[in-house]
């Protein structure tokens, strides 16, 4: 299942690119907030 969550977030990347015609700053902040709420989920007790 893993493998389908990354190819998930991958999606949301491009949804995104296309959404704003590749601004790098809007797909930058995408993955920076999936990171953060991967972090979350990793390390909450």
């Amino acid at each position: 299942m893993r493998g389908h969550a990354m190819v998930a977030s991958d999606y949301a990347i491009k949804a995104v690119g296309l959404d704003t015609q590749n601004d790098m700053t809007r797909i930058t902040e995408e993955r920076e907030w999936q990171l953060r709420e991967l972090r979350q989920y990793m390390y909450q007790e």
